[in-house]
């Protein structure tokens, strides 16, 4: 580049500079003598030009040079991140390992630097990652945690951004797309629930039956104890899209008649497939020597993250007809059945997987209260 104007060319003080007209501006630079402010404003323009693409030069590291006409181009390649700093490529590694040649080349995993990359595979768990070659580093999310099953899909574009030590992980699928969907049982039986396409993670929870209150009224003289809630267990399930998970749901355990060491029903087992189970609650007893409520499930499993026992029952009482009987327990999802009054029948457990209530009253032969069906539900 040529050498910059002095300053008495190119710095004229405004009073000794215009601007063109409209009608110059129009009809071009007027012929004729030469008007001084109007050549002053024009070199002062010009000067001003020249030093802006002098000083990019010059902070890439480039000195100016009038025969080299490239030095601007690669002053804007070396300051633009649009060009220089992204890099794009087609995976061809296997499951948990992408294995990628980008454009433009790497010379090693620069702090900043941002990588488009197509995957192979969908996500399956810890990723490595190695780009053109330059050695395998692993990939982590964005909060510096590995990267999990379902975090993307095969065929997605993966936002990758160097940290200067690892790769990090932008845009994860899973932590952007909370729950949104849930599949509820609550009725005794055995269903099939088939995961839906696209999810590979779903969170369940399920919750044995409760056990039934025992009875009294009648010849009784004792007041009966309240039955058991179910157990509870929940956690995270990774799953396979269209895998098929047998649920099951356990029966409530029925409550039973006044005879002296009756017992009431045990509430039955719910499960999720194999993953984890809860058992239901035990029923009450009622006799003129033990009317103790009955025992909690529990919940179980290799994947209960949370796995919990239910409630005890009430207890009656084993000598005395005229004082209050057990309720049924409460379950993790709501409270269980009372017990009777002179005035009001006992009640069946509420909330899924409670206890039925105990009887207490003297007057005519009564059944104990039945406990509640369990539940399973399944979010995803």
């Amino acid at each position: 580049m040529k050498r910059d104007f002095p300053a008495l060319w190119a710095e004229a003080p405004a009073t000794q500079r215009r601007e063109p007209t409209n009608g110059e501006m129009a009809s071009g630079f007027p012929c004729g003598p030469a008007d001084l402010t109007l050549f002053n404003e024009l070199i002062y323009r010009l000067a001003q030009a020249y030093r802006e693409i002098s000083y990019c030069i010059t902070q890439s590291g480039q000195t100016p040079n009038a025969n080299n006409l490239t030095q601007l181009w690669t002053a804007i390649q070396a300051s633009s991140p649009s060009i220089e700093r992204v890099h794009s490529g087609v995976d061809t590694g296997t499951a948990g390992h992408i294995v990628a040649n980008v454009s433009p080349d790497i010379a090693g995993y620069d702090l900043g630097n941002l990588f488009l990359i197509k995957a192979a595979n969908a996500a399956t768990g810890v990723t490595d990652v190695n780009l053109d070659s330059r050695g395998i580093v692993a990939l982590l999310r964005a909060d510096g945690t590995p990267t999990q099953k379902g975090d993307w899909l095969a065929s997605e574009v993966l936002q990758i951004v160097s940290d200067g030590e690892n790769l990090r992980l932008f845009g994860v699928r899973s932590s952007l797309m909370p729950s949104r969907r849930l599949s509820s049982f609550q009725t005794a039986g055995t269903y099939t629930f088939v995961v839906p396409a696209g999810v590979t993670w779903i969170f369940a929870e399920c919750v044995g039956a409760g056990g039934g209150g025992s009875g009294g009224g009648g010849s009784a003289t004792w007041a009966s104890g309240g039955g058991g809630s179910g157990g509870y267990a929940s956690g995270w399930i990774s799953v396979e899209p269209n895998q098929s998970i047998t649920v099951i749901v356990g029966a409530k355990g029925l409550g039973t008649n006044n005879a002296n060491g009756a017992v009431g029903g045990a509430g039955g087992t719910s499960s999720v497939g194999a993953f984890f189970q809860a058992t239901g609650g035990s029923g009450g007893r009622g006799s003129n020597t033990d009317c103790s409520g009955g025992t909690p499930g529990l919940g179980s499993g290799p994947n209960a993250q949370r796995a919990l026992y239910g409630s005890n029952g009430g207890d009656g009482n084993p000598y005395r007809n005229d004082v209050q009987g057990g309720y049924g327990a409460a379950s993790a999802f709501g409270g269980g059945g009372r017990t009777a009054t002179v005035n009001d029948p006992v009640m069946n457990g509420n909330a899924p997987g409670s206890g039925g209530g105990g009887i207490w009253y003297v007057g005519p032969a009564q059944l104990g209260g039945n406990g509640a069906d369990g539940a399973v539900f399944i979010q995803y």
